[in-house]
């Protein structure tokens, strides 16, 4: 490189070749950067200069861009192709006709020091200015501090000439390129809004020609999709900010602040943007922006932003651009927005007419929320939908709920604690609210499953409040006025479908309550148990009634059994269970005979079990009086909601029709077990007057007695030698192997001693006599009856259940018939046996006279009279003492006589004649005799002759 200057002719020769080949690059329309580059190198290599560069301003006059700098050493550091023109001081060059030279270390600017920086120490600089506009700046510079001469500038200021037609010609040839591209993208877009296509495409389009109009880095555009809120069609990056098809409120956009401006088109920079959309561009690095107003009329249909990275500003023709392009977007949303309200009025229609058709046809309520769910997404996008209807019972049925996150079909709410948020009480029928910003449960709830509104719709027909509609989205945005109107009528065409289906489901009700009613009024004279009945029409009776449970507890002496039951809920079908177990004093108020009522709220074994399993409600309704009742029906439910009237009085006409179809059984059943039981008592007195005894009949006895009276054991107690005794007991060996006699005898005593006819009793509880001895054999529950013939105490029977069951009335005549029964026939055999003994007794005293006459001695007699006596005595002992003087003698078999004086010879004898012992006494005279000869009970009778006493007949029984 020369740093030295070339003067006078060869310096002119040099010029003028550089000007003619800069002139022929010109002429060749090369691009710019191609024509400095070149010259450049010529200059460089010809001239004494060491730096040339070209620098044009960019469409925003505040900034410049380096089209070339040359040795490419000396120029802006890395990434500063395009600077401010202030560092240059641009006007102020233009200013200066002509070019300025400067020492650089004189100047300080950014343009100027990077120079310095690279090793020059003199630059010269002019300003490219065609009719009046600054279109860049050409500078040379040397490395020495020597001025520029007076040739040097002519031929630099030629060059400058050159290089301005240059520039301009390619500014000229860039704006042409951006009008063309400019024209063919609204064409386009034209093209494609007459052929009706989507805003998506357009924008698509516009994404892919915008790079040949307009110089930009980012792309985004919002449109409305509803009132207040706008959707993005299109982001050119979507890791930055909102994402396609997201939905915001139209209010985050600044629209109010460019409209005020008096224009739909507004440039800023992101930087100085305090929102959320600024915070994130500067963020992404998008600095500067242009923002275009979609706009029909007054109405805001969208926003195109369009950003860069650098900080240059939109030209007005940039503007002007968006604005057309803005017009056309909006055309198209606006036909879009035209076309979605057309297809949503249809949708509408479409819902409304066949939510009127469904009317007609009667369909359930399940089926019309299932087609209005189906047919709303098209008429009013939602995100949450539920309908629930009056049950005619106080309270909300779910019919649906969509999606199932609060709700579930078949869950019961209050009216208070629906969707309503308490609107009801005002006499709103239609109430929307934002769940962030209404108080209560219910907007919380909707809140905490992604809803930000909630519009609620009480459904009425006839004044009557049949049920609440409510549709929820999740974005904030509040349901317009036409939306509003739709949903409220559809809310009245389904309060028409409810209360129509309403009165057709309790006239079917009340139709099918009446069948149940007639048809079990038909059978409550047939004598069928009341189970068997209930059991007949119970299909029946769940079509008539709403339930989830019902028992039926049927009267017994010892309380009340499970006639039926479904579901089991714990309570054992099998038990007998008391009226307090039941909960008759828990449900019923005294004279009462049916009540509503909660389970968990009443204190019963029954009543626990069956709030236990999850029944919220219940009525129960007493078959028969309230003071002796035949049973208790109950039904229950697992919600809450009250019984409607109609429903309780079924209950009650159900429980009289089952108390008469009981009393009728019973009474029928009584009579059959009359007719039975006489039938019996005829045969058992046949079977009696046999003359059998009663124990060798006790087996009979049994058969005869279980076809009447439920028992498990059966005893049979009889006089023994003056005591009660167990004569015969079933099954054998119940009462064990030791039974105490005495206790025997003391027990049936006191039967006769308190004057016991009949008697039933708890052996637990009874600890002496007839109790003890049954109780050892197991029995819980006994009925004796006592057998007697006049003031003749016969014995005892005694029937005993192992079950504490108590013995009916029925049992207990019954049984005291057949006491009778006995009775009278062991009265008979008693006075056959005696009638039998006297006779046998007559014939033996006949045979002792025939003996006495015809004997002399006492012992011949003594062994003679033991023949009649064994008929009375198997082994007798006999001897007979005479009286002689002072003494008696005893003859003794084979021995000497015993003499004993007879003031020593005092027995009870001697006062009644006779004395009877039954087991030896050794008060008695001859005790060791006997006892020696093995005696184990004797008699003594005084002997008398002429009205004397003459001797002692001793008889023993060695047995």
């Amino acid at each position: 490189m020369d740093d030295g200057t070339v003067t006078g002719e060869a310096a002119q020769s040099e010029h003028r070749e550089l000007l003619l080949d800069l002139a022929l690059l010109v002429s060749e329309r090369r691009s710019l950067a191609e024509i400095f580059s070149a010259f450049a190198e010529s200059l460089l290599g010809a001239t004494a200069f060491a730096h040339a560069s070209l620098a044009v301003l960019e469409p925003d006059p505040r900034f410049m861009r380096v089209v070339g700098s040359f040795p490419p050493a000396v120029q802006p550091p890395p990434g500063d192709d395009i600077y401010p023109t202030r560092d240059a001081e641009v006007e102020a060059v233009a200013a200066i006709e002509g070019g300025l030279q400067y020492a650089l270390a004189k100047v300080d600017l950014p343009f100027a020091r990077f120079m310095a920086d690279a090793g020059l120490e003199r630059a010269w600089t002019i300003a490219l200015v065609h009719e009046g506009r600054i279109y860049g700046m050409f500078t040379v510079g040397r490395i020495t501090n020597t001025r520029f001469n007076p040739d040097e500038l002519a031929f630099l200021r030629h060059a400058a000439r050159l290089l301005t037609g240059a520039v301009v010609e390619e500014a000229r040839v860039a704006d042409a390129r951006v009008d063309a591209a400019r024209s063919r993208i609204l064409s386009g877009l034209a093209i494609a809004l007459g052929e009706g296509k989507p805003v998506e495409t357009l924008f698509d389009r516009l994404q892919g020609l915008l790079a040949q109009a307009l110089d930009f880095d980012f792309l985004h555009l919002s449109v409305l999709a509803a009132p207040g809120i706008v959707r993005v069609v299109g982001n050119t990056n979507p890791g930055v900010f909102r994402q396609n098809e997201e939905r915001y409120p139209l209010s985050e956009i600044a629209v109010d602040a460019i409209l005020a401006k008096g224009s739909t088109v507004a440039q800023y920079r992101s930087d100085r943007l305090d929102s959320p959309w600024g915070r994130e561009m500067h963020a992404a690095g998008f600095t500067r922006f242009i923002a275009s107003v979609l706009m029909e009329g007054e109405n805001v249909l969208g926003v195109l932003d369009i950003g860069r990275r650098r900080n240059l500003s939109f030209t007005p023709e940039d503007e002007a651009f968006a604005r057309l392009v803005s017009t056309l977007l909006a055309q198209a949303v606006a036909q879009s927005l035209r076309l979605e309200r057309s297809e949503t009025e249809a949708s509408r229609s479409r819902l409304l007419n066949e939510l009127a058709l469904l009317l007609s046809t009667g369909e359930p309520i399940e089926a019309i929320f299932d087609r209005v769910r189906e047919l709303m997404g098209q008429a009013l996008p939602f995100d949450y939908i539920s309908l629930s209807v009056d049950d005619g019972a106080g309270m909300l049925r779910v019919v649906g709920a969509v999606p199932p996150a609060l709700y579930k079909p078949g869950d019961r709410l209050s009216l208070g604690d629906a969707e309503s948020g308490g609107f009801a009480a005002e006499g709103a029928a239609l109430v929307q609210f934002r769940t962030d910003r209404a108080e209560g449960v219910w907007p919380e709830a909707f809140a905490r499953i992604g809803l930000s509104r909630v519009a609620v719709i009480l459904l009425r027909h006839r004044g009557n409040t049949r049920g609440i509609f409510a549709l929820g989205r999740s974005e904030g945005r509040a349901y317009s006025a036409d939306e509003c109107a739709f949903l409220e009528v559809v809310s009245m065409l389904l309060g028409q479908a409810i209360g129509n289906l309403a009165r057709l489901a309790e006239s079917r009700a009340e139709a099918q309550r009446a069948t149940v009613l007639n048809e079990l009024s038909l059978h409550v004279n047939a004598g069928q148990p009341v189970e068997t009945l209930f059991d007949s029409i119970q299909r029946k009776v769940r079509e008539a009634l709403d339930f989830d449970f019902l028992a039926l507890h049927v009267s017994t002496p010892e309380g009340f059994r499970v006639g039926g039951l479904e579901p089991n809920i714990a309570i054992r079908a099998t038990t007998e269970r008391s009226g307090e177990e039941i909960g008759l004093g828990a449900i019923f108020s005294p004279g009462q005979s049916i009540a509503e009522y909660l389970p968990a709220d009443r204190e019963a074994a029954t009543l626990r079990a069956m709030a236990n399993a999850g029944l919220e409600r219940a009525v129960s309704a007493l078959l028969g009086e309230p003071g002796a009742p035949l049973g208790v029906l109950t039904f229950a439910r697992r919600d809450r909601r009250p019984f409607a009237p109609a429903e309780v009085s079924f209950v009650g006409l159900l429980a009289t029709l089952l108390a008469q179809a009981e009393a009728n059984a019973r009474r029928l059943t009584e009579a059959e077990g009359d007719a039975h039981r006489a039938g019996l008592l005829t045969g058992l007195a046949v079977l009696l007057s046999a003359g059998e005894p009663v124990a060798a009949l006790f087996e009979r006895l049994t058969e005869v007695l279980g076809q009447a009276l439920a028992f498990d054991s059966l005893v049979l107690f009889g006089m023994k030698d003056g005591s009660f005794v167990v004569d015969a007991a079933l099954p054998v060996g119940f009462l064990g192997t030791e039974v105490d006699a005495r206790i025997v005898d003391d027990g049936v005593r006191r039967l006769f001693e308190r004057n016991i006819r009949v008697g039933e009793f708890r052996p637990e509880f009874v600890q002496s006599g007839i109790g003890r001895v049954l109780a050892a054999g197991g029995a819980r529950r006994c009925l004796v009856v006592t057998l007697r013939h006049g003031p003749v105490w016969l014995g005892a029977l005694g029937v005993s259940r192992l079950a504490n069951l108590r013995f009916s009335e029925k049992d207990q005549g019954f049984l005291d018939l057949v006491g009778t029964l006995l009775a009278q026939a062991m009265a008979g055999q008693q006075r056959l046996r005696a009638s039998e003994l006297d006779a046998e007794e007559q014939r033996v005293i006949a045979e002792v006279a025939a003996i006495a006459a015809s004997t002399l001695d006492a012992e011949s007699v003594m062994q003679e009279i033991v023949k009649p006596i064994r008929r009375f005595v198997p082994r007798p002992f006999v001897t007979l003492g005479f009286i002689d003087g002072e003494k008696v003698v005893y003859p003794t078999p084979g021995g000497e006589p015993v003499v004993q004086l007879l003031s020593e010879h005092t027995t009870a004898a001697d006062a009644t004649g006779q004395s009877v012992s039954p087991e030896p006494d050794p008060r008695i005279y001859g005790y060791e005799i006997f006892t020696a000869y093995g005696c184990h009970a004797m008699t003594l009778t005084t002997c008398q002759a002429a009205g004397a006493p003459s001797g002692y007949l001793v008889v023993g029984s060695r047995l």
